[in-house]
């Protein structure tokens, strides 16, 4: 009965993870005409250059750390 309500709360772990980066996707889809309108048609400043790096480096975390949920872990790792 203990593996049943482990797999149980890992399923709801990764139902949770899923849906928080579906909406953070989301948000990236919805805002990004804003974006591309202040950001990437104005010239370019250091406020610009940081928005982008900060956006798109915690983008890039949140989908490699999904990724990282879902992969496999080797044996080795677990020993």
């Amino acid at each position: 009965m203990y593996t049943i309500d482990l797999d149980e709360h890992m399923l709801v772990y990764l139902y949770a993870i899923v849906v928080a980066n579906c909406i953070l996707i989301y948000d990236y889809i919805a805002t990004l005409p804003e974006e591309i309108a202040f950001i990437w048609c104005r010239p370019k400043a250091l406020s610009a250059m940081l928005f982008l790096v900060n956006r798109y480096v915690a983008l890039l975390g949140n989908i490699f750390g999904l990724l990282s949920d879902f992969l496999p872990i080797s044996n080795e790792v677990l020993q």
